[in-house]
Order: C-alpha cells, then sequence, then structure tokens
C-alpha cells in the first residue's frame, strides 16, 4: 500500500520526490528486516519508474548504507539527511558559524518551532564539541519548552545522560538514561547506554539484569557478542561463576 501510494502521487501529481523521516526506527541492515524491505522495494520502484525524482532519507544517527544501492545491501535512497557535527573534521576545534547560526534563531526567534529546534541542535553541536555543560544546558532548555508528544524530549535525556557520562557523572548520567528509558521501554540504543554506564562506573552487579535485557531486545548481532562478552565478565566479578561458564558457552556456539 505505501509503495503503491507513492507511485500514485509521482504518476498523477507529479511531484519532485519524497523524503522519509526517522528511517533509523525503520531499521539497520541487521535490524528490523520489514522496514529495510520496505525502504529498498520504495526505492526500487522508484528507480524503476521514476528515476529521475529524487528520495531522501532523515538518518540520524547517520548510516552511510542507506544510501547504498539495494543491490549492495543498502536501502537505496539518494541523498540523506545527517546531524549537523560542531567538529566535522575531528580536530577537537567546533566551527563557531554553526553553532552562531542556531543560537541567532533562538535569540531572534524564541518562542517559535524554529528556536526548538534550534535548541536541539545547539545541545549535540555543544556535545560533539566537548562543551558537555553547556550541551546539560541547552538539551534543559529544550526539555523545558517541549510539548507533551515531541519525541524529541526522548533524545534530549539520552544527550544529557552522555554528557554526564562523558563527565564521570555517573549517576545523574543514569538517572536521564532512565528518563529516556522510561518514555521508551526496550529502545536497545537506551539499554546499551545503561549498561555501559553501570560498567563505566565500576557496578557490575547492576549491570547484569540491563545487558540480558539488551540481549534480549537486540538485534544487532555483531553486537551481541561484545555484550555476552561484558555479561560474561560481570558475572566473574560477581563470581557467578555457573552463569559466566553459560554465557561463555553460548558465545562459542
Amino acid at each position: 500500500y505505501f509503495v503503491h501510494s507513492a507511485m500514485h502521487w509521482i504518476d498523477e501529481y507529479h511531484i519532485d520526490g519524497f523524503r522519509m523521516d526517522a528511517t533509523d526506527y525503520m531499521s539497520s541492515p541487521n535490524g528490523q528486516a520489514e522496514g529495510w524491505a520496505l525502504m529498498q522495494r520504495f526505492n526500487n520502484e522508484m528507480d524503476n519508474r521514476a528515476v529521475h525524482k529524487i528520495s531522501i532519507a532523515e538518518q540520524l544517527p547517520d548510516d552511510y548504507y542507506i544510501t547504498r544501492p539495494t543491490g549492495q545491501g543498502g536501502a537505496g535512497f539518494d541523498a540523506r539527511v545527517m546531524a549537523l557535527k560542531a567538529d566535522p573534521m575531528g580536530t577537537g576545534v567546533a566551527v563557531p558559524e554553526i553553532a552562531k547560526a542556531f543560537a541567532d534563531v533562538v535569540d531572534k526567534y524564541p518562542s517559535t518551532d524554529a528556536a526548538q529546534s534550534a535548541r536541539y541542535e545547539l545541545g549535540s553541536l555543544a556535545f560533539n564539541a566537548g562543551d558537555f555543560d553547556r550541551s546539560i544546558q541547552v538539551y534543559r532548555e529544550f526539555i523545558d519548552k517541549a510539548g507533551s508528544n515531541d519525541i524529541r524530549t526522548i533524545y534530549a535525556w539520552f544527550g544529557i545522560g552522555y554528557a554526564h557520562e562523558a563527565k564521570k557523572e555517573y549517576e545523574k548520567a543514569l538517572g536521564y538514561f532512565e528518563k529516556a528509558k522510561a518514555a521508551a521501554p526496550g529502545d536497545e540504543k537506551i539499554l546499551f547506554a545503561i549498561a555501559q554506564t553501570y560498567i563505566k562506573a565500576g557496578k557490575p552487579k547492576e549491570a547484569i539484569p540491563v545487558l540480558r535485557e539488551y540481549l534480549a531486545a537486540a538485534k544487532d548481532e555483531t553486537r551481541k557478542f561484545a555484550v555476552m562478552s561484558q555479561l560474561g565478565s560481570c558475572q566473574m566479578k560477581e563470581k557467578q561463576f555457573k552463569e559466566a561458564v553459560a554465557t561463555l558457552d553460548e558465545i562459542l556456539k
């Protein structure tokens, strides 16, 4: 139905193309097979019937597979929207023009949706630039002004958690990760963040049930092996030797 509806807009109304938002929720090659197959079918149909039209994916976080040809395992989009980075070259030096542009939007139009989007991006930019206090501040401002149905609030809590984790303020980080988990139960990225924070905080006992919960939810087989190794290590530290052996046996299968 989705593909036929899209082609109807192409054929009957001659639109220039489509932008598909939140493609990360539809999956990765190792994630939700149905969502990935749908995007591949959609883009194959676009290429076969309307090769001169464009398809754009909003892929956050970035994943180059989203624009890889379907014949090579990708989703086949023509272009992807990615998060802006304050330090695109990885030099540790922020690009001030990018942050200033968003800050200007907030200053000039503080009560608009554009300002909210700018606050959200500023939180990410500050984090990538290593200014964790600024990131926390801006994300909190975003949350204070966000509507109850704004899904970005979850990511803002997530961002604050990561900023506190980067400052080695693990208890604060866990508090915000738990807020994100409450709003998106079963999200494997959030579960992974919580487990890793417990491990960094030297709390293997607390990490064990979260690692198990992650493994039950995870679809990325590559990461699952690494997490199983962490689970076995935490079980050894807690002298859960029988459980650790079972975990390591599972890895070797």
